[in-house]
């Protein structure tokens, strides 16, 4: 069957989000994802939601871009790997309980306790891995004859206490948890747990005692992680790829020890939670590399599959010193001008035969102008990062839809990146802070010499001329629908998607979440016939028309 490609902007309040999906639904194993970002830390669960809900079931994205380390980029990752550390954690624990005491002979609810107790303070101790077994003795040394005098929580209790006696003998490993309060609570819930299993099934499984002490654990465990991690994943994201500006900046501490498969209350830097296996380099990536396919083996995308090509970000190994693609065989350009972390942002331009959509972070103009510049000659062909070329455009728009670089700020989007890329759809994640998107970026994209079909917004809280559904005051309530706000009228290019709702993770509001989808067909039509699609939710609708989610159909 053909390729499709999904270009998923999510809505998350203040910073930005996508979700990049390419695949070909005839070929089982084909999809190749990529998360871009993850706004603010509060934003983490959003963006995990809306994740679990795109992918299939226990998949994660394949590659987490982060454009760079602002705030309002990165600590949303940092909290979504949290919460991803800490739940292989609960399951590692679970897994090794349950291979432990479950699927065996009969137990009494006080030695299952007392055994799930035990070997669950025995691998916070560091008792995993290779040296799991060491911990086999002091659990069966746990039997009926001990504890069976005492009730479930007593010989829970119990089972706590044989293994702290251990101490840090256990496995040799680097302590996982060094707070003995905390190991005590996950060792208590744990024995709790086995012991009401056992009420129901006896002996229970090794996957219901697996199932029931991740359960039971992960509570209390939360206190390893901040607030905005304390959410399960179901370990999605342990084997992501991760591809950032390394060190040509200081990644903030909380992001450098989430990525490295770290809890917030590690107190060794070497320490990895067992089963987190992320990739990252520490250094900024080469520009023309690919995202999609690098990493798969062969590294070449089947024909006529979209790529995504690295176009800017700092120089490699030369600290903080940004740079833009300038074609193939030519050095890229380095940039001086700008805000020093945004003009540290990585850009990627993603191809899909005659279609290309852009997204770079909080990129200034600066690079911009000069990246459209070299797009713009004859169809610069991008690489394909296995040391072949991209076919070439013949005729603009050298790209046909773009992410608006910085929440739609003055410092992006300019005159000449428009004229020079002619790009029909743009799409801005806006938030509530800062003033975004500010109404000179608006005004060029509503200039009538524009190649701009329609633009479209996550949510917009200020008041801007030309978005018709714009609040009347910075910040103020939002535009009640009525015929004054419709925003399908004519000479209307903007939509704001979503009830425009300033408090932005309240439940059950009508979401800002925007999706481009283009098919294989649609990319390689004759000119003048081919087609993408653009949804969003219409919450200003006509009075012809109901709220919900709209399609609009984009041909060139």
């Amino acid at each position: 069957m053909p390729w499709e490609l999904e270009i998923h902007t999510i809505d998350i309040g203040v910073g930005e989000a996508s979700l990049i999906i390419a695949e070909d639904p005839g070929v089982p194993g084909s999809r190749r994802s990529i998360l871009i970002d993850g706004g603010l830390s509060a934003a983490a669960a959003l963006t995990h939601d809306y994740v679990v809900a795109t992918l299939p079931h226990g998949t994660g994205p394949d590659v987490l871009l982060v454009t760079h380390y602002d705030k309002d980029h990165s600590h949303g990752i940092s909290s979504l790997l949290f919460a991803d550390n800490l739940s292989v954690l609960c399951d590692g624990v679970g897994a090794i309980v349950g291979a432990l005491i479950g699927g065996g002979a009969a137990l009494t609810q006080e030695e299952a306790a007392a055994k799930a107790a035990c070997a669950t303070v025995g691998i916070l101790y560091g008792s995993w891995g290779a040296n799991v077994n060491s911990i086999d003795a002091t659990v069966n040394a746990l039997t009926a004859a001990n504890v069976n005098l005492l009730n479930p929580v007593q010989a829970a209790a119990r089972g706590v206490a044989s293994a702290e006696a251990v101490g840090v003998g256990w496995g040799g490993h680097v302590t996982l948890i060094t707070s003995k309060a905390w190991r005590k609570d996950a060792g208590l819930a744990a024995g709790a747990a086995v012991a009401a299993l056992l009420a129901m099934a006896n002996p229970p499984t090794v996957a219901q005692v697996r199932a029931a002490v991740t359960a039971a654990v992960f509570p209390g465990l939360t206190r390893t992680v901040p607030n905005d991690g304390r959410f399960e994943t179901g370990g999605i994201y342990r084997n992501t790829r991760i591809v950032d500006i390394g060190d040509a900046r200081t990644a903030p501490t909380p992001y450098a020890k989430a990525v490295a498969g770290q809890l917030m209350s590690s107190t060794s830097m070497h320490l990895q939670i067992p089963g987190v296996n992320r990739q990252r380099t520490g250094f900024a990536p080469t520009l023309g590399d690919e995202l999609f396919w690098n990493g798969v083996a062969p590294p070449v995308a089947p024909a006529n599959a979209p790529y995504a090509v690295l176009v800017s970000g700092p120089v490699p190994h030369a600290g903080a010193i940004a740079s833009v693609w300038q074609g193939v065989g030519v050095a890229p350009q380095v940039i001086h001008a700008g805000q020093l972390d945004n003009r540290m942002s990585i850009g990627l331009v993603v191809q899909f035969n005659d279609f290309r959509y852009f997204t770079a972070g909080d990129l200034p103009f600066h690079s911009e102008d000069q990246l459209a510049t070299a797009l713009m000659v004859a169809g610069q062909p991008l690489p394909d990062g296995a040391g072949g070329l991209l076919p070439a455009l013949a005729a603009a728009p050298w790209v046909t839809a773009f992410k608006a670089s910085h929440h739609g700020a003055e410092t992006s989007t300019s005159d000449n990146f428009l004229n020079f890329l002619r790009p029909k759809t743009a799409i801005i994640s806006c938030g509530r802070e800062y003033g975004h998107p500010f109404q000179t970026m608006i005004d060029r994209l509503e200039d009538p010499n524009a190649s701009i079909e329609f633009y479209f917004l996550t949510n917009c809280r200020f008041p801007r001329v030309g978005i018709r559904a714009s609040p009347a005051a910075d910040k103020g309530p939002a535009r009640v629908p009525g015929p004054a706000y419709a925003q399908n009228v004519a000479l209307n290019w903007s939509r704001i998607s979503g009830d425009n709702d300033d408090n932005n993770g309240a439940l059950g509001r009508d979401r800002g979440n925007i999706v481009l989808r283009i098919d294989q067909a649609g990319s390689t039509a004759m000119v003048g016939h081919r087609t993408y699609t653009t949804t969003y939710w219409e919450h200003y609708p006509t009075a012809m028309a109901v709220a919900g989610p709209t399609v609009v159909t984009t041909q060139w």
